[in-house]
């Protein structure tokens, strides 16, 4: 081995370029957020080639790493691994080519495009759980990733929000708020533009971002219960405070969940001795903090949004009691227009319209209209009954087991792992997917198994941010296929593998 080789091999200089690249990420989706596609290399956006170039380098120090120390065994098991995905991949694009883009207007079948989506979305971040897994990173090194990234993204959505620049949390258009959190005390639940006071600060996604706070908050929360410090402390209450601004159920229930929950595993192993706490301090210190969080989510604006919901929809319910006449539906043009003047009777969204147009299919409209009307009311419901509709007219049994493909620009069901199931098939979701739930799994069984070496707070508090994603992918969706969140899906993997398997495990201390 060369010298320059073993010099990049350097656990210190890797795990440099480790945190860089993480750290990275924050910035990468602001530049989404504003500059989105605007500097590219053929088809592939710049903030994809950053991250292409750090993976691919990091692969390449893995196998000059493997090969050079003989690790014969680990080869071959990766090597059948990246096998098995080209065979998936070759089987899934065949059945893509097979999809019947007449049955719906927006596919748009492209191979090149699939293949690109699956290996930037899917296998390279596999690719990079497995590079962090043997080149190796500290707890330290992990710890100071979890802590600049949630500063850095909670600071932003802070910042921005006081000084009411931050961007509406569901906008599209990259619309700044009309008020911060000075101005939430003035908010009543009856107003139409409570979202336009939630903040994603100046990220590209509220649902992404809010997800992965959701998933750092096990992280900090436990560096709260090692050392009650005015530091950890403000940093949880900054990060608190930003997720609750982005005004989703996510992000502003799951940081009180989470505090409650660490600060239960961390009494429970104080309690039986697997770890002692050096002060009991932190239990007040959180039980404050939540309540201080629980009222402030109160009169927050997603809060106030949530509650407007539901007395927007009873007051929908009390107008369209009179059924319009529906009496001359034979013909899809004159379903079609009866549709877009009646669809709020029929409790259907307006979004629906165009994603999934009358005259692509008037036979299941009319079913979505004979039907009782309330099953219509769950949006996330009615998107599986149009993916379910799209898979029964393509009519190929080989769809669920390969999927058909992102390319065909079928809606995404807001939950994954059921989206996944649509686009990838059973084998994609196994394969691509897999890694991440088995790892889970295995890393909870091994941690009760060996509960006196490895059940601690600090394999706990990344057990259960790893469990977060896993958990909010299917409820909320966002998570599996997003460029952020499954980075960060790859390094709490790789860090769980590393201390299950290390004998004598470092300590997330400064």
């Amino acid at each position: 081995m060369s010298n320059n080789i073993k010099s990049f091999l350097n656990k210190t200089r890797v795990e440099t370029i480790l945190l860089v690249f993480f750290i990275l990420q924050p910035a990468i989706e602001i530049y989404r957020a504003f500059l989105e596609d605007t500097i590219s290399i053929g088809p592939i956006a710049l903030e994809q080639i950053i991250n292409i170039l750090f993976v691919a380098f990091f692969f390449i120090l893995t196998v000059y790493k493997l090969i050079t120390e003989k690790q014969k065994k680990k080869i071959i098991l990766y090597g059948v691994y990246l096998a098995t995905v080209l065979v998936y991949m070759i089987l899934h694009c065949w059945n893509c080519s097979q999809f019947k883009e007449n049955i719906y207007s927006a596919a748009e079948i492209n191979i090149v495009t699939e293949c690109y989506y699956i290996l930037r979305a899917y296998v390279m971040p596999v690719v990079l759980m497995l590079c962090i897994y043997e080149l190796g990173m500290s707890n330290k090194t992990f710890l100071n990733i979890i802590k600049i990234v949630t500063f850095a993204i909670s600071a932003c959505i802070v910042i921005t929000n006081i000084f009411g620049v931050s961007l509406v949390s569901y906008s599209l258009e990259n619309e700044k708020i009309k008020g911060g959190i000075t101005t939430w005390f003035g908010l009543t639940s009856s107003q139409n533009d409570l979202e336009l006071y939630t903040s994603k600060g100046w990220f590209y996604s509220a649902n992404q971002i809010s997800a992965l706070l959701f998933s750092l908050a096990p992280i900090i929360v436990a560096e709260v219960v090692k050392k009650t410090n005015w530091k950890t402390v403000g940093l949880l209450v900054l990060q608190m405070v930003a997720m609750i601004m982005v005004g989703t159920k996510t992000s502003a229930m799951g940081i009180l969940l989470v505090c409650i929950a660490i600060m239960l595993y961390a009494v429970g192993l104080h309690i039986l001795k697997w770890e002692k706490a050096k002060s009991l301090v932190f239990i007040p210190v959180l039980i404050i903090t939540v309540l201080a969080g629980f009222m402030l989510y109160n009169v927050s604006p997603g809060r106030l949004r949530y509650g407007n919901f539901v007395k927007v929809e009873q007051e929908e319910r009390e107008e369209a009691q009179d059924k319009p006449d529906n009496t001359i539906l034979s013909e899809a043009d004159a379903l079609q227009k009866y549709v877009e003047e009646n669809y709020y009777y029929y409790y259907i969204s307006e979004d629906f319209l165009p994603m999934y147009p009358v005259k692509d299919d008037p036979e299941f409209w009319g079913q979505l209209l004979s039907r009782d009307r309330n099953l219509n009311r769950d949006n996330r419901k009615l998107k599986i009954d149009v993916l379910d509709r799209i898979m029964e007219r393509n009519d190929n049994k080989a769809d669920i087991a390969l999927g058909m493909g992102y390319t065909s620009n079928i809606p995404d069901a807001e939950r994954d792992y059921v989206y996944q199931y649509y686009i990838l098939g059973i084998l994609g979701v196994i394969i691509l997917i897999g890694p991440y739930v088995g790892i889970l799994i295995y890393a909870g069984i091994r941690m009760l198994l060996q509960y006196k070496e490895k059940m601690n707070l600090q394999n706990g508090a990344i057990l259960m941010s790893l469990a977060c994603l896993c958990i909010i992918a299917y409820l909320s969706g966002h998570v599996f296929g997003k460029s952020i969140n499954m980075l960060f899906l790859s390094l709490y993997g790789a860090m769980l593998l590393r201390n299950i398997h290390t004998e004598k495990q470092d300590k997330m201390e400064e």
